[in-house]
């Protein structure tokens, strides 16, 4: 891939972007990268890049107040400053709705407003047996969910493999 690209991305179309100070697409068979830009406002990615309605998005390091919320053009490539998160270390950023944005710093999940880039903490999930968050990534976030199986049907193939053991115990 040549150098250190920490931010990844799945677009509706399944091109695969990756970013550092910079943006790439990734072919995800040979791993080789394509610069796609860096201009506009100085930024560098600190982690996840998540679509919102046909936006994208990155926090970078270098705000007053803690980390900041740029916005990406895909057509030039050229980021703009939204605003300051108001958190430090936001590794993360994800999407669940393709309307909310959410942050992860250390053991905080951030709502985080993205025509003015602040953040709130939502919740802290500190003692929960988890530990600091380094990334992020909601079920659903890339487009097409991938079914979950059903509670009944686990619950019978379950049954079915209590029901073989027995039987074999039994022989």
């Amino acid at each position: 891939m040549g150098g250190s690209k920490n931010s990844l991305v799945f677009d509706a179309a399944g091109t695969f972007y990756a970013a550092s100070s910079q943006h790439f697409t990734l072919d995800v068979r040979t791993g080789a990268s394509t610069p796609l830009g860096s201009g506009g406002v100085s930024y560098s990615s600190s982690g996840d890049l998540p679509f919102i309605g046909g936006d994208l998005f990155l926090s970078s390091g270098g705000g007053v107040g803690g980390d900041k919320l740029v916005q990406l053009d895909t057509e030039t490539w050229v980021g703009s400053d939204v605003g300051d998160i108001g958190v430090f270390n936001v590794y993360g950023l994800a999407t669940n709705t393709n309307i909310d944005l959410y942050g992860l710093s250390g053991y905080n999940v951030l709502d985080i407003n993205v025509g003015t880039g602040a953040g709130v903490v939502a919740t802290k999930y500190s003692g929960q047996g988890l530990g600091i968050a380094w990334g992020s990534s909601f079920y659903g976030e890339a487009g097409a969910s991938v079914p979950e199986p059903g509670s009944l049907g686990l619950l019978g193939l379950g049954l079915v493999g209590l029901g073989f053991s027995r039987r074999q115990a039994k022989s």
